[in-house]
């Protein structure tokens, strides 16, 4: 009789998972926090954004949501968030500082 099949068993049949240690991954390189170049992740451009100024009914676009309006706000300053419908996208709550949104 075989042995039920599990999430670990699963993968252990995966060719070239066999014996692998859950710390064996490749390890990223996330910015200047991590000894790598400045200009990359987080510290880099991401969160140094301006925060856009933004009222409910605002139309807005965003790189990967496209058109969409404020719906609603909340927070304040760096921890600001809106809330957009980005119609076929669905509603969303981004927080400002990290989103690539753009006012129309």
């Amino acid at each position: 009789m075989s042995r039920p099949v599990t999430p670990i068993t699963a993968i252990a049949r995966i060719p070239g998972f066999a014996g692998q240690r859950k710390n064996s991954w490749p390890r990223r390189d996330w910015g200047a926090g991590a000894g790598g170049s400045a200009g990359r992740g987080l510290r880099g451009g991401v969160g140094n954004r301006p925060i856009p100024q933004l009222q409910p009914g605002d139309r807005v676009t965003h790189d990967s949501w496209g058109l969409g309006t404020v719906v609603g706000l909340r927070g304040a300053g760096d921890k600001a968030q809106a809330q957009i419908d980005f119609g076929s996208a669905g509603v969303k709550w981004l927080v400002l500082r990290y989103a690539a949104l753009e006012r129309l």
